[in-house]
C-alpha cells in the first residue's frame, strides 16, 4: 500500500499530468509530466512486489518491562526491540500502544533503516492511575522502501495485559502486621511461637527474602548450583479464612477509594496468612462480575492479586444468597460500608 508521502506525490503527479494536457501547450513540458508519473508508478508497482517478501517472522521481537506487578501512581518502564532477520537492507517504523495508562517518559514510536541483523529499540515509562488490567499492543511493524513511497504492515503482538495492583500489596510481610503472640500449648515437629506448629512436609521452594533461616534445606541447597531451597509444612493449626469484600459502588468514593483500601489490607493479610500455612478464600459481593479466588500456597499469590486487581464496582446483589456457598470456615472477615444491607440482613448473613 502507498504511504502518506507516496500517496500525496503521485496524487501531485496525476494532478500535474491532467493540468498540462488541458492547459499547458509545450510539448516537452507534458512529455515530461508523463514520464515522471508513469516512472513513480513502475517504481511503486516493483517496490510493493518486493514488500510481499517479507513475513512476521523476518523480525525477532522482545518486549521487556521494568516491573511485572506495577503499583497504582508508579510508574514503569517498557523497552522493546525488534530485529531485523530478513538477510535484507529494510526501512523499518515501529509503533506501539498502551490502552487506559499514562505515558510519562519516552515515545511509542521510531524509525531506522536496518541492516541484516540490526536492531530497532524503543523505550518509554507509563503509569496507571488506578488499580486493573491494563493492555500494551498491538505491536506493529510498517516496512517500506527507501523511499517511502509504498509500505507493509505486521502485527508482532496482539496485546500484552498489564496487571495494575493497589499501592503497598507489592512485599508485605506477616512480622509487619503481626504486633503480639500469645504464648500458648503447642505440639508438633516445630517448636517456634514465632513459626507456628509444623506437621506434615509440604514441599521444598527456593529461598524468598524474609523467609526464617531455619527453614532452608542445607542438603539440597549444597546439591544446587547457586540456589537456596526451604522446606515447608502443613500446620496443624491451619484456618480456613474468608475474606468477603463489598464491591458496590458506595465503596469506589474517594482517593484511594475505600475498595482500593480493603483489597491493599486483604492483600497483606492473605500473603501472610498464606506463608503460615492457612486456606484462604476471597469472594466479591455486589462487583460487576462477582468471583471467587483460593490461595493454599505462597506460589499463588500472583494470581490472587491479579484476580484483585480486575475488580470492577457493581450493583448491590442478595448478600445472602451470595454467602449460602460459603460454609465451614474458621474465621470471616467482611470488608466495605455494605451501607446497601438491611440490618436484619447483616445479622442473617452472621448467624
Amino acid at each position: 500500500m502507498l504511504t502518506n508521502q507516496g500517496f500525496k506525490l503521485v496524487a501531485t503527479l496525476l494532478i500535474l499530468s491532467v493540468a498540462s494536457t488541458t492547459i499547458a501547450v509545450y510539448r516537452p513540458l507534458t512529455l515530461s509530466v508523463y514520464v515522471i508519473t508513469l516512472f513513480v508508478l513502475i517504481y511503486a508497482l516493483f517496490a510493493q512486489q518486493g514488500l510481499k517478501a517479507f513475513k512476521p517472522n523476518d523480525f525477532a521481537f522482545v518486549r521487556k518491562l521494568s516491573k511485572i506487578l506495577p503499583t497504582a501512581g508508579e510508574k514503569f518502564d517498557v523497552s522493546v526491540s525488534v530485529v531485523n532477520r530478513s538477510g535484507r537492507r529494510v526501512r523499518v517504523m515501529v509503533i506501539d500502544s498502551a490502552d487506559g495508562l499514562r505515558l510519562v517518559g519516552g515515545t511509542l514510536t521510531a524509525e531506522k533503516t536496518l541492516e541484516p541483523d540490526d536492531f530497532l529499540e524503543i523505550q518509554y515509562s507509563l503509569a496507571a492511575n488506578a488499580r486493573g488490567i491494563y493492555r500494551i499492543g498491538p505491536f506493529k511493524v510498517r516496512v517500506s522502501d527507501d523511499q517511502g513511497l509504498v509500505c507493509k504492515y505486521f502485527i508482532l503482538e496482539d496485546e500484552m495485559k498489564v496487571t495494575v495492583v493497589s499501592a503497598g500489596v507489592e512485599r508485605p510481610r506477616l512480622s509487619e502486621a503481626v504486633k503480639k503472640v500469645k504464648p500458648t500449648l503447642f505440639s508438633g515437629s516445630g517448636s517456634s511461637y514465632e513459626q507456628g506448629v509444623d506437621d506434615v512436609f509440604r514441599e521444598l521452594t527456593v529461598y524468598e527474602e524474609g523467609q526464617p533461616l531455619k527453614a532452608i534445606d542445607w542438603r539440597r541447597s549444597a546439591r544446587e548450583d547457586g540456589e537456596i531451597y526451604v522446606r515447608k509444612y502443613d500446620k496443624l493449626n491451619l484456618l480456613r479464612v474468608l475474606f468477603l469484600i463489598d464491591c458496590s459502588l458506595p465503596n469506589s468514593v474517594g482517593s484511594p477509594s475505600l475498595l482500593d483500601s480493603c483489597i491493599t489490607a486483604v492483600s497483606g493479610a492473605a500473603m501472610a496468612m498464606c506463608e503460615k500455612g492457612d486456606l484462604v478464600t476471597v469472594a466479591t459481593i455486589g462487583a460487576s462480575t462477582p468471583g471467587v479466588y483460593r490461595i493454599s500456597r505462597i506460589r499463588e499469590f500472583e494470581g490472587l492479586v491479579k484476580f484483585l486487581a480486575s475488580i470492577v464496582p457493581g450493583k448491590s446483589s442478595d448478600i445472602l444468597e451470595e454467602v449460602k456457598q460459603f460454609r465451614g470456615y474458621d474465621v470471616v472477615f467482611m470488608l466495605g460500608r455494605y451501607v446497601w444491607v438491611r440490618g436484619e440482613l447483616l445479622r442473617a448473613v452472621f448467624e
